[in-house]
């Protein structure tokens, strides 16, 4: 297929070449298509046989180490194991970049208080607060690339929560 842009007169025109078979060429004008007779053109084809089959050949794939499927998908990274953090650590549940962190070490958090955004998919996503505590450590800063799973905050526990 090529594509050609013209202007007759001041009408612009865009016209698809689809397919020329013998005499005849098959084009979209400002998408109408058209059956076009290109006798004295220059552009005949000789008609190519229809149907025709042709082999096949297959390349052979050489067996690789397997990677678990999260290190697939990271080129190799691997988050840590949630299970790994703390019953006072907070995780990303998602990829992404820190693109801001709303809260300080030693500031006490609440269920509901947003503490970081995570952009995804061009997106802000707010991470908030699921338990009462205190900010005891920020594992990450703005601008950081992290993983499902990585750890972004530990909290020193609050009673009440």
């Amino acid at each position: 297929m090529k594509l050609y842009k013209f202007n007759i007169g001041d009408n612009p025109y865009e016209v698809k070449i689809n397919s020329i078979q013998g005499v005849l060429a098959y084009v979209e004008v400002n998408g109408i298509e058209y059956e076009v007779d290109i006798t004295g053109s220059g552009l005949e084809t000789t008609p190519q046989p229809q149907g025709v089959q042709m082999p096949i050949s297959t390349p052979t794939i050489q067996p690789q180490p397997s990677l678990p499927v999260q290190a697939r998908q990271t080129g190799g990274q691997t988050a840590p194991p949630k299970s790994s953090a703390g019953a006072n650590d907070i995780t990303s549940p998602m990829p992404g970049i820190v693109h801001k962190i709303n809260v300080s070490v030693g500031d006490t958090v609440k269920p509901n208080d947003t503490l970081i955004i995570i952009e995804a998919m061009k997106m802000e996503n707010k991470i908030n607060a699921t338990k009462n505590g205190t900010i005891e450590t920020i594992h990450v800063k703005e601008g950081d690339s992290i993983l499902e799973g990585a750890l972004l905050f530990s909290l020193a526990s609050s009673l009440g929560g």
